[in-house]
């Protein structure tokens, strides 16, 4: 998925959203952005994503992605997101590698909903050029926690593992590495 591309499953309402699911036998690569032909001063990020647009009930399926390697840099994007419905994981593994690469590249948020977990497992997994995983709410909900798991588990170059809430008083997820 590149220069712009993605791959996206969204519902509005109280509709279900379904899985977005990539098994690659070989590598996954997320990566670019371009510039927005219909607003100039705007970027389209190469993207694969999950989203509940509208306030609803809805269920966010998630997003599960395995490969040999998986990389997502150069301003491509891995997000779920949903409204006020059940907001769906990010399961990424790997066979041999992950690079994430910035700006903010993983995010999984909610605005009212209980947001899913991110997960990331591989034998070797690299955040480098501020390469982000993030859990947000913006509610009373939890944040979804992140796990990480992996042999050799770097974190460079401003590179950033967070969750965090926003104006209400949901609970920030755990992170475990």
């Amino acid at each position: 998925v590149q220069g712009g591309g993605g791959i996206e499953s969204t519902s509005a309402a109280n509709g279900a959203s379904g899985k977005v699911k990539l098994d690659a036998a070989d590598s996954v690569i997320v990566t670019g952005q371009i510039v927005d032909p219909l607003q100039p001063d705007a970027m389209v990020r190469s993207h694969v994503s999950n989203e509940l647009n509208t306030p609803g009930t809805g269920i966010n399926q998630g997003i599960s992605i395995h490969a040999t390697d998986v990389t997502v840099i150069d301003g491509g994007r891995i997000e779920s997101q949903t409204h006020d419905g059940s907001g769906g994981e990010i399961e990424i593994a790997a066979d041999r590698r992950i690079t994430v690469g910035g700006p903010l590249t993983i995010a999984s948020g909610t605005n009212n909903g209980q947001i899913g977990a991110v997960t990331l497992e591989a034998p070797a997994i690299t955040f480098n050029d501020h390469g982000t995983i993030t859990s947000t709410t913006a509610s009373n909900s939890n944040a979804g926690s992140i796990r990480v798991t992996g042999a050799d588990i770097r974190l460079e170059e401003g590179s950033l593992i967070r969750t965090n809430t926003e104006l209400k008083s949901g609970q920030a997820g755990n992170i475990v590495i």
